[in-house]
């Protein structure tokens, strides 16, 4: 279930653990596109803690040169739900799917990758 991740009352809906880093996630499910202002806010809420992952049921790329206007600090990756069901049907380890995202969030900086 979701918790709260400070005393503002701010939400999250979960987290994990992958190789000593706590990432905490953040899930959306609606068949819109996901507005700046959802990332930002994501972002906003997990900048003091940990790094994040971000589902979402829609694609963003849209967003992608807004958020990066708008933050000076990405602190997570993003995925689809369709994703993440073609790493589960394809039975690729989660953990190694999450560390392949990661490595090019940390080489350039890009949050979503489709």
């Amino acid at each position: 279930g979701s918790f709260r991740v400070n005393m503002t009352m701010e939400q999250i809906d979960g987290s994990f653990l992958l190789d000593n880093e706590t990432y905490l996630i953040e899930a959306k499910y609606t068949s819109g596109k996901i507005p700046t202002s959802e990332l930002v806010l994501f972002n906003n809420k997990i900048r003091r803690y940990s790094r994040g992952l971000f589902v979402t049921l829609s694609e963003l790329n849209d967003n992608k040169d807004a958020i990066h206007i708008m933050l000076p600090e990405v602190k997570f990756i993003c995925i689809t739900v369709k994703e993440l069901i073609e790493v589960l049907y394809s039975k690729q380890p989660l953990d190694s799917f999450l560390r392949s995202r990661l490595r090019i969030f940390n080489e350039t900086g890009e949050f979503y990758h489709n």
